[in-house]
């Protein structure tokens, strides 16, 4: 899981440099291009990407999928939280996801113990973005399942 947050931050950065340098485009006022440069249309020469096939292998997150657990929401947070920040939690944490029983609950756990994600903190305003991403793959869990009735997911 912390493997996935890096690479979800690396893609919201570079997604916002983009977005910041094509805001600072000057665009010439009125909707006719003053050069050819301005035109929308793509050259002639340029040859448009291939669709997308579904040959791509899915990256399954969460391997190895127990059905239930011992644990109490605090404590599966807690033994997740705890697994060295250089190590793979992805399982323990897809067992938070099976320990607590609604995103109210989960997300307490988490505020309490931020480290499962190897941050110092999270806000409580930041609980949906954290469900979005562990519930990639984890639907049938009852925090996630919770995430959908509330319209998180």
């Amino acid at each position: 899981m912390r493997i996935l947050m890096a690479v979800i931050a690396g893609l919201l950065s570079v997604s916002m440099l983009t977005a910041c340098s094509s805001e600072s485009d000057e665009r010439p006022v009125g909707n006719a291009p003053t050069t050819p440069s301005d035109d929308p249309k793509p050259p002639s020469s340029v040859e448009p990407e291939p669709a997308p096939t579904d040959d791509a292998p899915d990256i399954e997150i969460y391997p190895n999928k127990p059905t239930s657990t011992d644990l109490s929401c605090i404590d599966a947070v807690a033994a997740a939280a705890a697994v060295p920040g250089a190590e793979d939690n992805n399982d323990e944490v897809f067992v938070t996801l099976i320990a607590c029983d609604s995103v109210e609950e989960w997300g307490a756990a988490i505020v309490a113990n931020p480290g499962v994600f190897a941050v110092s903190s999270v806000a409580p305003s930041e609980i949906d973005f954290y469900t979005m991403i562990v519930c990639s793959g984890a639907e049938e869990t009852p925090v996630c399942t919770d995430a959908v009735v509330r319209g998180t997911l």
